[in-house]
């Protein structure tokens, strides 16, 4: 009988093992994505601050022409 307790205690502990593996795994993977989903942001971040920059460029270019 004691035999059957451990062999359980080792099962259990293998399927909670293995749990803590798959949801480390899937936390590194959504962390993954977040970073992948943030540099894309920064990105897109980039590309209208550089169209804002020019526009504004643009903008007072054509106001001194005025002036």
């Amino acid at each position: 009988m004691g035999i059957q307790n451990t062999e359980q205690a080792n099962t259990q502990n293998n399927v909670s093992k293995r749990l803590e593996f798959q949801n480390r795994e899937l936390i590194i993977e959504q962390l993954n994505q977040a970073i992948r989903l943030l540099s894309k942001d920064q990105r897109a971040l980039n590309v209208l601050k550089t169209e804002v920059e020019h526009q504004i460029k643009e903008k007072e270019e054509r106001i001194k022409q005025y002036i």
